[in-house]
Parts: structure tokens; sequence; C-alpha cells
């Protein structure tokens, strides 16, 4: 074969292979991604799984995806993972006829709040580099990551103390209908506790047994807002973000002994929702969930002045309470708007932030 027929016959064949990969190079070609938990907590590690599948008979040599994602999940380095300035990622792929490839990625999460992959651009060369396809793809795969939760022995917390004290009252009440058993009678032990027909089997006299219980509430204030004199929403976002990650180690902390425990705070709901966040107090692992899920997605923009937002709780809502106000600062307003608060026979705290 001649030097001319064979650089007419490579040139057909590059023409015909350019045609059919700007044809179909992408044809049934599937993608997905997903992370390996619906939730982490800032700093731990995740996973984020890639899947790609070529259901068709042509190969695929040279194949790309490239994605923006968020600077704060921070993609640990590894073999066809090309990542540059810790926001776009380009993964490579090389895929046979009928061929499905899964990828998994280590994702630090750095700092608290809700991730969501919503697209990418899949693109695809020919073998010769000839031509290129692209098709923009519609993703849904997102991660909630919670405050770091902190040890409350090792916060500079000057609270530690109005924490044990509510921790000791919520056990001193002892509950008349929340009887665990029978026992002997101990000096001081009321009349109408006596169980008579007990007393006269055993010869001795003996009294009911009650559990203690009390329906003792906390809340947790936490005031955005920078200083007295910032008439505007701008905050300290290092020292709230703080703050966050505090409320939440306390508010786990309380919940963890039976507390019932809410959570407000005078700023953005979440990126959609510009209202405060109001938490009415509970307890429990799903009503702990809320809060963590609702102090990872609250955005710090003031949604309302601090003495206003005390001023505007319901009074239901404040009765019979104890609250830790955390806030880098207290003013003649909020004082008098803590001294309403206190009207209601509650105790308040304030946590000052530095």
């Amino acid at each position: 074969m001649s030097a001319g027929l064979l650089i007419i016959s490579t040139l057909i064949i590059a023409y015909i292979q350019a045609v059919i990969y700007k044809r179909w190079g992408l044809k049934d070609v599937t993608y997905s991604r997903c992370f390996s938990t619906t939730h982490v907590f800032e700093g731990e590690a995740v996973q984020m799984i890639e899947v790609i599948a070529n259901n068709k008979l042509i190969p695929i040599l040279w194949l790309q995806l490239e994605s923006e994602i968020d600077a704060h999940l921070q993609f640990q380095k590894q073999a066809n993972l090309f990542i540059k300035h810790q926001q776009f990622h380009r993964s490579f792929f090389s895929l046979m006829p009928f061929t499905k490839v899964t990828r998994k990625h280590n994702v630090i999460c750095r700092k608290r709040g809700i991730y969501t992959l919503k697209s990418a651009v899949l693109s695809c060369n020919d073998a010769f580099n000839i031509v290129q396809t692209y098709k923009e793809l519609s993703l849904s795969a997102s991660i909630i990551v919670y405050p770091k939760i902190l040890p409350v022995e090792h916060l500079d917390l000057p609270c530690h103390s109005w924490m044990g004290d509510t921790v000791v009252r919520r056990w001193i009440v002892d509950d008349p209908f929340m009887i665990s058993g029978i026992r002997d009678y101990r000096y001081g032990d009321s009349m109408n506790k006596i169980n008579w027909k007990s007393t006269a089997k055993t010869g001795s006299i003996k009294v009911y047994n009650t559990d203690y219980t009390s329906n003792m509430r906390v809340i947790i204030l936490l005031n955005i807002q920078a200083s007295e004199d910032s008439w505007n929403d701008k905050t300290d976002i290092d020292l709230m973000e703080k703050a966050v990650a505090y409320c939440a180690s306390i508010a786990n902390y309380m919940i963890s002994k039976s507390i019932e425990t809410g959570f407000c705070c005078n700023c953005h709901l979440s990126e959609d929702d510009k209202t405060p966040v109001l938490i009415y107090p509970s307890s429990g692992l799903h009503h702990m969930n809320l809060l963590l899920e609702s102090m990872a997605v609250m955005q710090l923009k003031r949604s309302k002045l601090f003495h206003a937002f005390l001023d505007s709780l319901p009074d239901n809502f404040v009765k019979d309470t104890d609250f830790l106000i955390v806030s880098s600062y207290v003013d003649a307003q909020m004082e008098k708007s803590i001294e309403r608060i206190k009207a209601f026979n509650c105790n308040v705290e304030v946590l000052n932030l530095h």
C-alpha cells in the first residue's frame, strides 16, 4: 500500500470515527452521584460515590466529568481526579462497552451547612481528539453538615454552674404520680405515701417509692448581631460559627440529661426563609436532630434586632423556662427585654462571647 493511500485511508477512518463519536459518543451513558450518608458533623469525613456506565457497543476511550463543588467540601487527592482551587473537580474515565465504573472520593466537611451538587458537565473525545461532545447533567446529591459537638467540660464557659444547677433541679422534685415500687418507711415520709395494704401484709410500715420528674425547660437564645452599634446585618463570622458550635454542644448536653431544650436565633432560618429561628423545647434523639439540622442550615444574617426578637417571644414560650442568652454584648434595651422574661418566673443567664 502506497503512503498516499495509507494517509487517505487513515483520514477516512478518522473522519468516520469522529462522526460516530460526535453522534453516539455520549448516548446511553449514565451518571449518578451520592454521598455515603445524609449528614455528618463538621470536620468529619464522608465518601462521595460516583457511578458511571456505558450501555452501548461503542467504547469510550476518554471521558471527562467536570463540576463545581463548594470549597468547604475538601477532596483528598487521588488518581483520575484533578482539583483546582478546591472548587473545580474533574474526573476522568475510560469505559469499554456495557461497562459500569464505581468510584469513591474521600471528602472532609470543613464547615456546617447544607451542600447540594446540582449539575455537572460530561464530555467525550473521539480516539484522535478531533471532536468533543458535551452533555449537561442534573444532579440532586446533598449532604447536611451539623455543627461540631464539643465536650462541655472542655469549653471555656462561664455558665458551667448554671448548667449544673439546671441538671440538678431536673431531678430534685419527686412526682407522686410516678410510682416505681414499695419501700420501707423513712423518717420524713408523709402519711399519704403509706401503702396500707402492704403495711398490713408485712407488719411493718411500707410507703410508695416515687420517681423524680420535672417539666423543666431550657431555651438557648443566640444573638447574631455583632455589636450594639451595628445597625446593619453584618456579623463576625468566625465568632458566630464558634457560638453555633457552643449552642449545639450545650443543647446536646441538656438533651442527654433528659431536659427539654429549645433554640432561638435572630438570624435567617435558611437561604430561602428570612424568618428567625424559633424551635420549641422538647427532648429525644429526633428533637436533637431537628436542632442540629436547623443550626446547620441557618444563615448568619440578622433577621431582627435582638431586643425586638426577645420581646416578640410568645408568652407560652417564655413561662417557667430557663434561658441561656449567647451574645457578644448586652445593651440597655436587651436588659429591659430580659427583665420582661424574668417576670414570667424564668431564670436567665448570659454567656458573653469573646
